[in-house]
């Protein structure tokens, strides 16, 4: 039997089969595979950065007395500076991925009502944030995963050529995503402010990954105890032979 180019043949017809499938499909199954992969790691660095409730921190120094005041003083501008410069501009990042999401995922719409809804999304989630960041967690990969699953179920579904339109007619809509921007900034510190009032009133509320940092803390600690207290019974036992 004479086979095609760049096939296997092992002598016996089902190998043959199967063997010459799978080289057939490698190539295929590997690309699209790391393709979804890389949007996947995209999408979790998104949403878990999104649904973040601090995008920086204070370096509050401890202590009392006028070094430490001129420290937390210069330490609470750059604070506020952080969130009044770069806060836009991660602001920004967020609304232009989540845009180009529901640009893909609806072809019906205009720009002006995808922007307005991702808009409204991305500032949902930042509010969910400083209540629950789990909860913030779900709705930011709510719109990602969905897109992705309608690209494994009908990849057809998408225009490019719609999207590539949409894109370019954004800068038309300066002053609305302008507005915008401002408006996630005005938000953040609007949430900062009451947050801040929140924890002065009721106390300090820990992000879910300081609390999952303070619980590995004591898993280790309880480890590290349980190492110890082995050490000391077998230091025991062999005093006691």
């Amino acid at each position: 039997m004479v086979l095609p180019i760049n096939t296997v043949d092992v002598g016996i017809p089902i190998a043959n089969e199967i063997i010459n499938t799978f080289l057939l499909n490698i190539e295929a199954i590997t690309i699209a595979g790391v393709a979804i992969a890389i949007y996947g790691i995209i999408v979790w660095y998104y949403y878990r950065s999104l649904a973040k409730r601090d995008f920086f921190h204070f370096n509050r120094r401890e202590g009392t007395g006028f070094f430490a005041g001129i420290i937390n003083f210069f330490s609470g501008i750059q604070f506020i500076a952080k969130y009044i410069i770069f806060y836009p501009i991660i602001s920004f990042i967020f609304f232009g991925l989540f845009s180009v999401m529901l640009f893909l995922l609806s072809k019906d719409q205009t720009i002006p009502i995808l922007l307005l809804t991702s808009a409204t999304v991305i500032s949902a989630t930042r509010i969910c944030a400083y209540y629950n960041e789990d909860l913030a967690r779900d709705l930011a990969k709510m719109i990602p995963l969905a897109l992705l699953g309608v690209f494994i179920v009908q990849a057809d579904f998408f225009s490019t050529q719609l999207l590539f339109e949409r894109i370019i007619a954004l800068p038309l809509f300066f002053i609305e995503i302008a507005s915008f921007i401002l408006y996630f900034l005005v938000l953040e510190l609007a949430l900062r402010l009451l947050y801040k009032l929140k924890v002065l009133i009721l106390g300090r509320n820990i992000s879910y990954e300081e609390e999952m940092n303070e619980k590995r803390r004591q898993e280790k600690n309880e480890k590290i105890k349980i190492e110890n207290e082995a050490r000391r019974e077998a230091r025991e036992i062999r005093r006691q032979q």
